[in-house]
Order: structure tokens, then sequence, then C-alpha cells
């Protein structure tokens, strides 16, 4: 064999030798990656492991974790079952959400809404909304979640079926077909469709038992928010 032969089959076997030790330790670099990234954005996680499977389309699937939030209203979230990772977007089976005591808001509401501060309706669905605003800002992929618990505090204040947040030109937009929230249990679940800016927040509410909430939360970079809320029942409109 010839020097230069020896020399080109040196180089190929040292090429196959990283591409192999890349496979093989492929599931390390994206968990490396993805700890860099939560970091990133202000997680604190458990430990990350990523398992990269080969093939396309890419799809990263990470284990169950905590993960707590140095700042804003997000206080922890859990991924209570693999958090799957695709170019478009995360999906994730289960997920627990804790977010942060609220901050109090004095906000300007019409006459239904004042109705509703008495019996204390009105308090959580506000408190999200204002959460639902900052949280607006942030640039993040599409999430869909076919369950996920809402908590504040570490109390309960909402549940999800088939959850699914998408930031758009408009706005962060939530959707779910089955929300169910605390302090309205007796309505059942309802279809929820939220539209969240930094300085507006659209949320509206369709119950099992044809009850319409709509509340629209504006000025909220203002000294005084304002809350408007709406309730239809069946074909009317009470709105004051």
């Amino acid at each position: 064999m010839t020097r230069a032969r020896r020399i080109l089959l040196i180089g190929l076997t040292a090429l196959v030798a990283l591409l192999i030790a890349g496979l093989l330790s492929r599931d390390a670099i994206a968990s490396f990656i993805a700890a860099r990234s939560f970091a990133k954005r202000g997680f604190e996680c458990g430990t990350i492991a990523v398992h990269a499977p080969l093939g396309l389309p890419v799809k990263l699937e990470l284990a169950p974790t905590h993960c707590k939030v140095r700042e804003g209203p997000l206080e922890s979230i859990t991924f209570k079952e693999p958090l799957f990772i695709r170019l478009d977007g995360v999906e994730c089976a289960s997920l627990e959400v804790n977010l942060r005591p609220a901050e109090p808001r004095e906000v300007d509401r019409n006459t239904l809404g004042n109705l509703s501060s008495i019996v204390g309706l009105d308090g959580p669905v506000l408190e999200m909304m204002f959460d639902a605003a900052k949280l607006s800002s942030d640039r993040n992929p599409p999430l869909l979640a076919t369950r996920a618990l809402l908590r504040r505090a570490g109390k309960q204040v909402s549940s999800y079926q088939d959850l699914r947040v998408v930031a758009t030109d408009e706005g962060t937009i939530i959707t779910s077909p089955a929300v169910q929230v605390e302090p309205a249990t007796v309505l059942g679940p309802g279809a929820l469709q939220l539209t969240a800016t930094p300085t507006a927040v659209k949320l509206n509410v369709v119950f099992a038992k044809d009850v319409r909430v709509k509340v629209v939360l504006d000025h909220i970079d203002s000294t005084k928010p304002s809350a408007a809320f709406n309730i239809a029942i069946g074909e009317s409109i009470r709105s004051r």
C-alpha cells in the first residue's frame, strides 16, 4: 500500500470514528443545548435529559422535569410527561404551571364587573389576564398541552384540555375547547379563547350551559386599567 493510500485510509477511519462518536453522544449534546436554552430563558430546571432519535422530521424528547422561573408571573412549570420539541413547536401530554401571588391592581369595572367582584368571580379572571399580558411579550414557540393545570401559590385556579398557546403578530393567542375555572365550576367546562398583548387582553369563554362570558381588559400599561364584563345567556345579552 502506498503512503498516500495509507494516509487516505487513516483519514477515512478517523472520520467514521468521529461520526460514530457523534451519533452515540447526540443525546448528551442535545441535553446540553436544551439546558443552555432553558437557562437563557430564566428557567432553573432539574436534570435535563433529551433523547435525539435518528431520522426526520427532527423530534427531540425531553424527559419529565420540574423548572423554577427566576422572575415574572411564572413561579414554576412541571412537565409531568415527556416534552416533545419539534421545529414547529413543543408538545406535552401533561403539565402543571404555578403562578406567583398576584400583585394587587386597581381596576375600573363596568356594572357587571362590580357585581362579579361581590361574589369573587372577577379576581382570578383578571389576575390571569394581567399575567397573560406580561407573558405576551415573550416570543416562545407554539405550545400544545393535552392536559394542563394552572395553580397560583399552590392553589388550583383552572384546568385545560388541549391547551394551545401561539404567539402571533396580533398577540399571544391561548385556546382550549374545555377549560374549567374554579370560581365558575357550577357552569361546567367551557371553550376558551384569549388574545393577549402587553396593553390589552380579550377573553371569551362559552360554557356548556350556553352561557357566554366576555371580558376586555384595557389600558394595562396605565395607572388604572379598565375591565368590561359581558355575559350572554342564549340569545340574551346583559352588558353594563
